[in-house]
């Protein structure tokens, strides 16, 4: 929410085009991640159960749209949008640290990072056991680039050619 209202705001092309990168690629992948497997953010309470699928299904329609009209379709988008992505997960780090060190009351476990807490996350469940902290982050990272990158792939298979189609329709009328 915050990505698309600072996207929205800004008068810079670069990072809105970097900003529109992210929300069509990661943002689309972590929308359907959770709409797919929605284990990880249910709680007790019920609203806020139904506010993450609301939130989450949002986020997987504006990523299809933002790939479909706004993301340039090109292998290169995924490094700006994966430089947004490390920001944020840069501030969900630090975030998670605060709150172990001064806070301690409930749970915060930004992005599903904190080193204290387990991570339920397929896959990543399995190897944050395994190796530590700082080798987590770096495979958290390069997964979800690797996956939102496949993202990117798809949106390129199915949007482009319809993207020349319609300049070729609208060419011919002109």
């Amino acid at each position: 929410m915050y990505i698309a209202l600072l996207a929205s705001l800004t008068r810079n092309k670069k990072l809105r085009d970097s900003l529109i990168a992210f929300l069509g690629t990661f943002g689309l992948f972590a929308g359907l991640a959770v709409m797919l497997y929605p284990m990880t953010v249910f709680i007790s309470t019920i609203g806020i159960n139904i506010q993450t699928m609301v939130h989450h299904g949002s986020m997987a329609a504006m990523g299809i749209a933002l790939l479909s009209t706004q993301v340039k379709l090109e292998s290169k988008t995924i490094l700006k949008a994966s430089l947004v992505f490390s920001v944020l997960v840069s501030i969900a780090v630090i975030l998670n640290a605060v709150h172990n060190a001064w806070i301690e009351q409930g749970t915060f476990n930004m992005f599903f990072i904190n080193p204290i807490l387990r991570n339920d996350l397929p896959i990543l469940s399995l190897i944050q056991p395994l190796v530590p902290h700082i080798v987590f982050l770096f495979i958290y990272i390069l997964g979800f680039m690797f996956v939102s990158y496949l993202v990117l792939l798809i949106g390129i298979l199915c949007f482009k050619p319809s993207v020349k189609r319609l300049k070729m329709i609208y060419s011919k009328e002109s």
